[in-house]
């Protein structure tokens, strides 16, 4: 089975391996964020938090493009406020920033709605396929 992952929609490489987002952390395929275009994938890790203030800064419940924390909003340093993404199928929307300690790492965090949920979702190893740009 040959699995396409395109950094940009009309460049992709393609590996004999199984549909696994760790096969691609093994190879250290890491495209430039200005590459990132509609249409393409990376491997993210994918952690989760919620709105406890050892998790977020003084405003737990806003993220950092103005908006109220909801499923489907995630924090990531490495994409424009306003991107559409999927993960697993699911569409988000980046909406909010990780701690700088994570700007040069390829990590989403998926906003949850309680702790527990956070961390029973743990780290994941995941593809994050860019679904649209913010003008």
């Amino acid at each position: 089975m040959f699995l396409a992952v395109s950094v940009m929609p009309d460049k992709a490489l393609a590996f004999s391996e199984p549909d696994s987002a760790a096969f691609f952390f093994n190879q250290n395929i890491t495209p430039q964020v200005g590459e990132l275009q509609v249409g393409a994938v990376v491997p993210v890790i994918a952690t989760a938090y919620s709105s406890t203030p050892d998790q977020t800064d003084g405003s737990p419940y806003r993220t950092a493009s103005g908006t109220l924390v909801r499923p489907g909003v995630i924090a990531a340093n490495f994409l424009p406020l306003g991107t559409k993404v999927r993960l697993n199928g699911t569409l988000h929307v980046v909406e909010d920033r990780m701690n700088s300690r994570y700007n040069n790492a390829w990590r989403v965090d998926i906003w949850m709605f309680s702790r527990e949920a956070a961390i029973d979702f743990g780290s994941q190893n995941m593809l994050l396929k860019v679904v649209d740009l913010p003008d």
